[in-house]
């Protein structure tokens, strides 16, 4: 995301793009058929704070990515769209990426570290928010990610997977239409 340049410049990395919400970068190759590859990368916004050093807390941009693929063409080609959230909170703008970049074959739903609400509701969705951006992007699939990897908020660690599934069940939506991802995943 933008402002993060001089970061990565800084610790070694020299092929950098620097990218604002709704921005896309398009990368074309040829496969060993000659058939043109495309994967094209958009920048989504999502709601959470940044910080890369003590003292700079927002002073760059976060975001999520989109990423297309495409082999040959469109009306008959292959297509792949997913999206990366990363962490966020619950914002309206699910409602419009889902809109302009979905459906999605697969979205990366962060669906823990949310307790105490009253601390983490800007930056963490919990698992009931998570299914609703599930929803409102369109997603044929989703994975719940950002739970069980370390202790970092108050919720017991197998909460998100058990609130999780019991959301799926109360909107009768399939168990498999929105799967946690394992510990060590």
């Amino acid at each position: 995301p933008k402002g993060l340049n001089a970061w990565f410049s800084q610790n070694g990395v020299t092929r950098c793009i620097e990218m604002d919400w709704w921005e896309t970068q398009t990368f074309s190759t040829k496969d060993k058929q000659e058939e043109l590859e495309e994967v094209m990368i958009t920048c989504v916004p999502v709601q959470h704070w940044s910080k890369r050093g003590m003292f700079e807390k927002n002073t760059s941009l976060w975001g999520g990515w989109n990423v297309r693929t495409m082999r040959g063409k469109e009306e008959k080609g292959d297509r792949v769209n997913l999206v990366f959230l990363g962490d966020t909170g619950m914002c309206p703008v699910f409602d419009e990426i889902g809109k302009y970049l979905g459906p999605f074959d697969v979205s990366l739903i962060p669906i823990g570290a949310y307790y105490p609400r009253e601390c983490f509701k800007a930056q963490h969705v919990d698992p009931k928010e998570a299914v609703d951006i599930h929803v409102a992007m369109r997603s044929r699939k989703s994975i719940g990610m950002h739970w069980g990897t370390f202790v970092l908020t108050g919720e017991h660690l197998l909460e998100p997977i058990e609130l999780l599934k019991r959301e799926l069940e109360e909107r009768d939506l399939k168990e498999d239409e929105f799967l946690p991802m394992k510990i060590g995943e």
